[in-house]
Order: C-alpha cells, then sequence, then structure tokens
C-alpha cells in the first residue's frame, strides 16, 4: 500500500545545478537528519469538525498509525486502505471495529482528513476503547 510518511518540515530549493540540490529549511517540525527524504509540497485542506459528512457504506481496514505506539485514541492520525478511487472522500466519517476477539467490537469514529488514490489518512473523532492498525472501518449508521 505504501509508507507512513512523517512530516519533519518544509524546505525550499534555493539552487539546483549539476545533480547537486541545496535547499533551505523554512518550517521544522521535529529534528531532520541527514539523508530524509524529500517529497513535493501540497497544503492540506482540514474539514470543519461541525456540519453535516457523508456516512458512505464503504469498508476497509486500518493499516497504520501516525505513530508508534500499539493502540491509538482520539485525535490520532490512522491510515486506511481506500481512497478516491474507492469513493472516500474529505469529511467522511466511519466507525471502527476492533476484530480481535470472536465477536467484532465498535470502538470509534473517524473522520477522514486527506485522501489519495487508494489510500486515505483519518483523524480519531472518539474511541470507547483502543483503536489499531488491522481493526476495520464501515458505515457509521449500520449495525
Amino acid at each position: 500500500i505504501g509508507y507512513v510518511v512523517s512530516v519533519g518540515g518544509i524546505a525550499e530549493i534555493v539552487k539546483a545545478k549539476d545533480g547537486e540540490t541545496m535547499a533551505v529549511i523554512t518550517k521544522c517540525f521535529r529534528e531532520i537528519g541527514k539523508g530524509e527524504l524529500l517529497v513535493p509540497y501540497y497544503e492540506m485542506e482540514l474539514p470543519l469538525t461541525t456540519g453535516q459528512f457523508r456516512r458512505p457504506n464503504i469498508n476497509g481496514m486500518i493499516v497504520a498509525a501516525g505513530n508508534d505506539w500499539p493502540y491509538q485514541s482520539m485525535l490520532d492520525i490512522i491510515y486506511i486502505d481506500k481512497g478516491y478511487k474507492d469513493g472516500i472522500k474529505t469529511g467522511d466519517m466511519f466507525r471502527t471495529i476492533a476484530v480481535d476477539n470472536d465477536q467484532p467490537l465498535p470502538n470509534g469514529v473517524i473522520q477522514v482528513i486527506n485522501c489519495r488514490e487508494h489510500t486515505a489518512t483519518a483523524i480519531i473523532k472518539s474511541s470507547i476503547s483502543p483503536i489499531a492498525p488491522g481493526n476495520i472501518f464501515a458505515d457509521i449508521d449500520k449495525n
């Protein structure tokens, strides 16, 4: 599916000549080490936290988390295995379901904040028990 990307900062390319590139770091969010990758910058529009959002009938899986903790909770970032080519849109809301036990257990609500072709980033809006990669997401209104 891909890799979890942790944004370390923002750099501006100031010189590119003969295969060598020089950049100036304009914003730094954590320590940036030698050899870290640069990817093109893009703005991310966060959805409003109030209002009516879509609740599509799409199922998928949480494939990664935005941090190294084994479990995630409210306001943490997670990544799902569906994107805009699968029908997902920014702002969509889903319920999450733990499938560790014999019986699936609903454990939270997520909202999509960024979409790619076949993956998306979501924020955990609420959780009643820990959310982890391997949990599934589904239509928020279905029992």
